[in-house]
């Protein structure tokens, strides 16, 4: 199910056509879902594809594993230290939010202060985060660090006021897909999110049975 990685962007024009307006229902042989991010097993390749489609990362990975931008539009280096990333300006959150260098900072931090995060390995070489303004941010580093972007590749994006206010509500990105409902050990619903900022996928919603008996 590695396919649904992505699926917003992956599906060629002719699928698109034949697909308009239809659910997707996967069935996996068992529950392989650990939880939404930032608590989950990094590990755990399901739950990674799964929570990529609710959140979104400052770059991912494109063809042959080259370096893509996603929620940072550019970036460039000021000095050896500093990966200066620009941020797209139309981005909003499930719930209405406004996505900005605020959530990114947040995001970042959140993980580098939990050192049971499964993901604080990947952000040692950060030394801070600076603002410098609404849509532009500094991440500086304790030495030349070349290799900084194909780690922010798992670092998704929270939204710091809903994080910050609802600490045990549910999941919320800038992702193709929202949240809609899940039963644990039985299913998870997603919803396509109409105002994401990206291609927007073909399929209304995707539901996801979990077996624990194969």
């Amino acid at each position: 199910m590695l396919f649904f990685l992505g699926i917003s962007g992956c599906i060629d024009e002719e699928i698109e056509n034949k697909t308009d307006g239809f659910d997707l229902n996967i069935a996996y042989g068992q529950n392989v879902f650990n939880g939404f991010y930032p608590w989950v097993d990094f590990i755990n390749q399901q739950t990674l594809s799964i929570n990529s489609n609710i959140f979104n990362s400052l770059v991912e990975f494109g063809e042959g594993y080259q370096i893509i931008p996603t929620l940072a539009e550019s970036w460039n280096n000021p000095n050896d230290l500093t990966w200066r990333f620009f941020l797209r300006k139309d981005v909003k959150f499930h719930n209405g939010d406004i996505f900005s260098a605020d959530d990114v900072k947040y995001s970042i931090e959140l993980i580098k202060v939990d050192k049971n995060n499964s993901l604080y390995s990947y952000l040692t070489m950060v030394k801070e985060v600076i603002i410098v303004n609404d849509f532009t941010v500094d991440i500086v580093t304790l030495e030349p660090y070349p290799v900084l972007l194909n780690k922010l590749v798992y670092i998704f994006m929270v939204s710091k006021q809903n994080h910050e206010e609802i600490s045990n509500g549910n999941p919320i990105g800038t992702g193709a897909y929202r949240f809609s409902e899940y039963l644990k050990d039985n299913y998870l619903v997603l919803e396509r999110f109409e105002g994401y900022w990206g291609k927007k996928s073909e399929f209304q919603k995707v539901t996801f049975k979990f077996f624990n008996n194969y």
